[in-house]
């Protein structure tokens, strides 16, 4: 299977997903009584047009919702793609290949992107910022992300994050973080 990983420097990488799926025979609201358990290994290129490190450009979606108040948005399921299925197609028919979700309750904190969590680098402080928030995905890249900001002497925040901050310019960078998107710019 060695051929089907990209070789370094391609811009490509081997995309690794561990699937837990009910297999029961059984249909209706209730857990299954069998699971399968398979791993998906794919070879990939970049996530968005332009390459790795490209800053892409982002919309507010702010006709929908990702994930719920007290929701299932902090779990990795099929169910959590759906919700941003018709957002997204409207936001890249706009131009805009990644869309920025905030908190369904009050729409002023941010909660993540439509493909990953989100990331931000405070122009002042050099704090690097995450949001905080029950409804968001945990991010195995974010958190690395995290550990080695530390490492190298970074302050690091897992807080909520007014959309205010981002529009009044605090943030220097800000990126989207997730196993597909690996770190991407945003540029605006």
């Amino acid at each position: 299977n060695l051929d089907y990983v990209p070789p370094y420097g391609s811009g490509g990488a081997l995309y690794v997903r561990p699937l837990l799926y009910g297999a029961g025979p059984r249909i209706g609201l209730q857990p299954s009584d069998a699971y399968d358990f398979l791993v998906l290994a794919t070879p990939v290129g970049d996530y968005y047009k332009g390459g790795l490190g490209k800053p892409v450009k982002a919309c507010v979606v702010e006709e929908y919702d990702r994930a719920a108040p007290r929701g299932v948005g902090s779990v990795k399921l099929a169910g959590n793609y759906a919700p941003d299925l018709k957002p997204n197609t409207e936001a890249k028919q706009s131009g805009y290949p990644i869309g920025l979700y905030l908190d369904a309750g009050s729409r002023t904190y941010v909660e993540e992107f439509s493909t990953s969590n989100f990331v931000g680098i405070c122009g002042e402080t050099g704090k690097y910022v995450t949001p905080q928030s029950d409804a968001i995905l945990p991010s195995i890249t974010n958190d690395s992300l995290m550990k080695l900001a530390e490492r190298s002497g970074m302050t690091t925040e897992r807080r909520p994050v007014a959309f205010d901050e981002i529009a009044s310019g605090k943030f220097s960078e800000v990126a989207a973080c997730g196993t597909a998107v690996v770190l991407t710019p945003v540029g605006s």
